[in-house]
Order: structure tokens, then C-alpha cells, then sequence
């Protein structure tokens, strides 16, 4: 057991898919503590999910540091799951080692816009933002992200 969560602690965030804990959490019960015992499993959050399993894997991976992902592509119809989505995001945000935001939602970029000038983003590395739309990109200040490195 103690190998199985080394090997889950090594993995590179681009082999993680939204469903990775669930898959290993499925094969037997030893599987199942392991994982669910593997914070960094559960660590790489995106609007893709559902808002329960984001709520899950937030839960799931805290404390550590986040990689997350937020993409207008990815909201569906229903205003509230949307909403719900947008909203467990942006409660995240402080907790982004990664962050990658890519919207054409003028009501989402500016929530999430203005929780990034208020916010402190202590353990941001990597900020990724591409925006379609007549919005302004806020002035992040330098000291609420101290190891932004790109």
C-alpha cells in the first residue's frame, strides 16, 4: 500500500483526467484507502466536473495546492450547475498552484477577475489567461503571488 501511494505522489499533473481517483478508488478496498488517502489525486480540479465531484476533489485534496482549470467551453445550459461551477472555482482560487482560465463570459471573467485582485494566490506558479470578450485583465500586484514564475 505504501508503494501504491508513492507512485500516486510522483505523478505528473498532465496524467491526471477528472475522474483519476474515482477510477483507483474503484479496483479493490486497499485501492480505495489509498486513494482517497492521496491528496495530490484529487488536486487537479476542472469546470468539466460536476459541482458535486469538484466539491469532492476540493474536499478530497485539501490542503494541497491546486491545478485548475476553467474553461467557458466547458459550462453547460443550466444557469445554476453553471453558477455552482463558477462559484466552487472561485472559492479555489486561493489554493491555484496552476491556474488556467480561457472564458468568453463576461459575467465569469469579471467574478473571477475580481477575486483575483482581492485575493491572495500564495502558492500560483503558473497563471494562464486568455480572454474573448471586452473585458479589462486586472492588475494582479506582484505581492499576492510570490512564486509566479510564468
Amino acid at each position: 500500500m505504501e508503494v501504491l501511494y508513492l507512485i500516486t505522489s510522483f505523478l505528473p499533473d498532465e496524467l491526471y483526467t477528472d475522474d483519476r481517483g474515482m477510477k483507483l478508488a474503484q479496483v479493490c478496498t486497499r485501492w480505495r484507502e489509498v486513494a482517497l488517502g492521496s491528496r495530490n489525486l484529487w488536486s487537479v480540479i476542472s469546470c468539466t466536473q460536476n459541482p458535486p465531484l469538484m466539491q469532492q476533489c476540493l474536499d478530497l485534496s485539501y490542503p494541497t495546492p491546486l491545478v485548475m482549470s476553467i474553461h467557458s467551453g466547458c459550462w453547460t445550459k443550466s444557469a445554476r450547475r453553471r453558477m455552482d461551477r463558477v462559484y466552487l472555482a472561485i472559492s479555489a482560487i486561493p489554493r491555484s498552484r496552476v491556474l488556467d482560465i480561457d472564458s468568453n463570459d463576461k459575467i465569469i471573467t469579471d467574478a473571477i477577475s475580481s477575486c483575483m485582485l482581492t485575493t491572495s494566490m500564495p502558492y500560483l506558479e503558473r497563471l494562464e489567461m486568455a480572454y474573448a470578450g471586452p473585458t479589462i485583465l486586472p492588475k494582479i500586484r506582484p505581492v499576492n503571488l510570490p512564486k509566479l514564475s510564468s
